[in-house]
């Protein structure tokens, strides 16, 4: 993977793209990408707690098995 300066990188566990909701339906890879689009001028704090945001709504208080790690960084340059 090559990044370009002020590529935004997101990683997570697998608690963040199985999380679910009360039907058991997960938050999976499709919901992820289109949360994701347009992120790229926000801050990593700001995504980060957005995904949570995000994640908490979605599974609306149903709880989870499996615990949710995300690391949110923004390439500089060299």
């Amino acid at each position: 993977m090559q990044l370009s300066p002020g590529d935004l990188l997101v990683s997570f566990t697998d608690g963040v793209s199985e999380a679910h909701d009360s039907k058991g339906e997960p938050f999976g890879p499709d919901r992820l990408l289109a949360w994701a689009r347009g992120l790229q001028v926000r801050e990593p704090a700001a995504v980060k707690e957005d995904l949570s945001a995000a994640l908490d709504s979605f599974c609306g208080g149903h709880a989870q098995e499996d615990d949710r790690s995300v690391l949110v960084v923004r390439y500089l340059g060299e």
